[in-house]
């Protein structure tokens, strides 16, 4: 099966429309803020069903597609490329969202004295068992 989005954008908002051979469905976003960059806007799981004539089922597998198809798009133009101190994408479904983040690593500083305390740790170890 065919799967496709297509992004409108608007200023900080715009629409989506998601398809496959037989089925559109208009979505709307806006930009996020943070390490969010955008919020879409789906219905509920009460509504899914009368909203979209398609099964519950089908609700989480167009996120994923969205989520996956955004990221190869908006990586590949350069939009959204990997940052620095960045380790790549998450999303968190909502009631009647989902959004799309960054995912952060931890500071190399915090890192660093983290691998010097081990290593101080072991060498006191080591010296103690020694003798």
């Amino acid at each position: 099966m065919k799967l496709d989005i297509t992004l409108n954008p608007s200023g900080p908002n715009g629409t989506m429309t998601y398809s496959d051979e037989t089925f559109q469905l208009q979505l709307n976003w806006d930009f996020g803020g943070g390490d969010c960059w955008y919020i879409i806007f789906i219905p509920s799981v009460e509504e899914w069903t009368n909203e979209t004539g398609k099964p519950i089922a089908d609700r989480m597998k167009m996120i994923e597609f969205i989520f996956e198809e955004t990221i190869r798009r908006e990586s590949k133009n350069g939009s959204i490329a990997q940052k620095k101190g960045y380790s790549g994408y998450s999303y968190k479904v909502n009631e009647k969202s989902f959004s799309i983040h960054e995912k952060k690593i931890p500071e190399l500083n915090k890192t660093r004295r983290n691998v010097v305390r081990i290593l101080l740790t072991l060498r006191r170890f080591f010296t103690k068992n020694s003798n």
